[in-house]
């Protein structure tokens, strides 16, 4: 049986912002396979003294093209919370749109069971860093234990500040300037004993005193042994010196043994064993020196050990941080590159495409980077329609496309417009180069030039097209279907702009078009009286590109409706070779058209030949 529900995204753990008495401890995105509805489910933390009686927050939705789709609030109600517990997580909130694939959560107010309560200024809930353990900084076993023992046994993390909180060694989470409301330890405390030099060398006199308080014990053992037994007072030098030499034979025997062993540790790459094993063996040989070989080479183990994790959990530019620093250690010069190249196909998985064709590309040949930053092309990603203050808001408008860089859909924002839904239109090409648009079933088809031929399968328009000699459209008569009745005509510039626009009774507007090069900055609309009506401007970025258009009617420019056009890339692997082949397509098709000319002529020239009349000479007469 199918699962229930789909897992759409997860939230970042523990996000926080200052001043607030909890943190939103994790979350998730929830799709029901049964209804279709989007749920998101949050699990909270108390991390304040006073017990919480109830508590306000704001979700905020975002499509896939992480544009804002719904901000929805939800209260948690007659809640018993105290410090360090837990809520939230079996409280599903069903969110209105269901075009939702990510959100954010912020906690707009708490109140408190004493009645009082807390009130966000900022709706930028951010992730605590995550804790570091206590085997990152302190990675032999005995300068951990020597740690616990200075502080608290339940240390087990670096103690560390964040923001307004500090978080113990104990893993609690505290506010500034208390002590840790756990293991009652203070944060300078707990920095200041996290001093390696200081607990190797108390670490080394532990170990002094226990190997002494070992020896006593056995001396001590060995004394009553010998009192038992009644060992005779008096013993043969000969026999003391045999005892001392085999004594001194036996711990040199051992010592070996031991060194060996710890040789075999190093080797084997148990670091930390290989150090413990050493610094036991205090002065005896290199013991030392292999002590710190062991120490270095066990920390650089597990901080190589550490970023496989940061990579292995996602933690991307942690993870290349982490590598970076450890330099020419192993493979983690190539670890690096990977943490980057995973973090791009991250990129790339949510859409986030100019921050993802930056990273291929700084790539450069690692693995199929190279291929993948050639892959992206820069099209129209989003328009935004800013109406006159009469309307609710602007109208966003997103686009997507499909490999081969070609329109496949678009999908109107009505965020501003609480009383509409998203409305997404998705497109199919006709090999003609006609088009049809599609909405809830509903399809209007266009030809090739962009204009309505009709809608729900009802054809309503035709048009009539000519051109300049150069194949620029020069006019466009609108007629109705099946009919020569004209609705419309639209005349254009050698440029392909309106220059005039003549409606069915015959009155006509006609455009002042002013040009920068080649782009038209400008256009100035005039009724038959020569009274100017309207304008529209035009903006483009350093490549050419229309960024801004402004329509004002009438010079009403508190009326104006101003369009914005964004930019960027998107992933389209197979575009170019698309481009390519319609490049050669069209250049075939005005090979074939000119070679069809030159053939038509050359017929017309000789039809011409053989219908013309035979020249009468005065020969012929005679």
């Amino acid at each position: 049986m199918a699962e229930r529900y789909t897992r759409l995204y997860t939230l970042p753990e523990n996000l926080y912002t200052e001043g607030a008495p909890l943190v939103i401890a994790a979350g998730a995105l929830l799709k029901d396979n049964q209804t279709g509805k989007v749920l998101a489910q949050l699990k909270y933390r108390s991390i304040c003294s006073r017990p919480i009686r109830a508590i306000k927050v704001l979700i905020t939705g975002y499509d896939m093209a992480k544009a804002v789709v719904c901000r929805e609030e939800h209260q948690y109600l007659d809640l018993e919370i105290g410090r360090d517990e837990y809520w939230g997580s079996k409280e599903a909130v069903y969110l209105p749109d269901r075009s939702v694939r990510s959100y954010s959560a912020a906690v707009l107010a708490v109140y408190y069971a004493d009645g009082g309560s807390y009130v966000s200024d900022s709706q930028r809930w951010e992730p605590l860093q995550e804790q570091a353990g206590l085997d990152t900084k302190l990675w032999d076993k005995e300068l951990a234990k020597q740690y616990r023992i200075d502080t608290t046994p339940k240390s087990a993390f670096v103690p560390m500040r964040q923001k307004d909180l500090w978080l113990c060694a104990c893993g609690e989470i505290n506010r500034d300037g208390e002590r840790c409301h756990v293991c009652s330890q203070e944060l300078d405390t707990l920095i200041a004993k996290l001093d390696v030099d200081r607990l190797r060398e108390e670490k080394t006199e532990r170990l002094r005193r226990e190997e002494e308080h070992a020896s006593a014990v056995d001396a001590v053992r060995d004394a009553h042994a010998k009192k038992a037994k009644k060992i005779a007072l008096i013993a043969v030098p000969i026999a003391l010196i045999a005892a001392a030499a085999i004594v001194f034979s036996v711990v040199s025997s051992r010592n070996a043994r031991a060194y060996d062993d710890a040789l075999a540790l190093l080797d084997a790459g148990r670091y930390n064993e290989a150090d413990v094993a050493f610094t036991k063996l205090g002065n005896y040989k290199d013991s030392a020196v292999k002590a710190e070989e062991a120490a270095g080479k066990g920390q650089e183990n597990t901080a190589y050990t550490k970023a496989c994790k940061l990579l292995e959990d996602g933690s991307f530019d942690e993870a290349h941080d982490a590598f970076i620093a450890l330099g020419d250690y192993e493979d983690a010069a190539e670890k690096a590159l990977e943490a980057l190249y995973q973090k791009a196909g991250k990129l790339l998985e949510d859409g986030s495409f100019d921050e993802a064709q930056a990273l291929y590309t700084e790539l450069g040949d690692y693995c199929d980077s190279a291929e993948k930053a050639d892959g992206f092309v820069q099209r129209r990603v989003s328009m935004t329609t800013s109406y006159d203050e009469s309307c609710s808001g602007p109208l966003t408008t997103t686009y997507a496309y499909t490999s081969d860089g070609v329109l496949l859909s678009e999908t109107r924002l009505y965020s501003e417009y609480p009383s509409m839904d998203d409305q997404t239109y998705e497109y199919e090409y006709a090999p003609d180069g006609s088009y049809t648009l599609t909405r809830d079933q509903v399809s209007s088809v266009y030809d090739d030039h962009g204009n309505l031929l009709g809608q729900g399968g009802v054809f309503q328009y035709d048009y009539v097209y000519e051109y300049y000699d150069d194949g620029t459209m020069s006019s466009c008569t609108a007629l109705a279907e099946g009919s020569e009745d004209t609705l419309w005509i639209e005349e254009y510039d050698r440029h392909g702009s309106m220059d005039r626009y003549i409606e069915a009774d015959g009155t006509a507007y006609d455009f002042v078009n002013t040009y920068k090069g080649e782009l038209l900055y400008q256009q100035d609309k005039y009724d038959a009286n020569s009274t100017l009506v309207g304008n529209i401007k035009y903006e483009y970025d350093g490549d050419g590109r229309l960024t801004k258009k402004t329509v004002i009617e009438n010079g009403n420019v508190s009326k104006a409706v101003v369009t914005d056009f964004v930019y960027g890339y998107v992933y389209a692997p197979d575009a170019k070779a698309a481009e390519e082949a319609k490049k050669a397509a069209e250049e075939e098709a005005k090979l074939a058209a000119e070679a069809a000319a030159q053939s038509e002529e050359a017929d017309s020239a000789d039809d011409a030949a053989e219908t013309a009349e035979p020249e009468v000479t005065a020969e012929a007469v005679q």
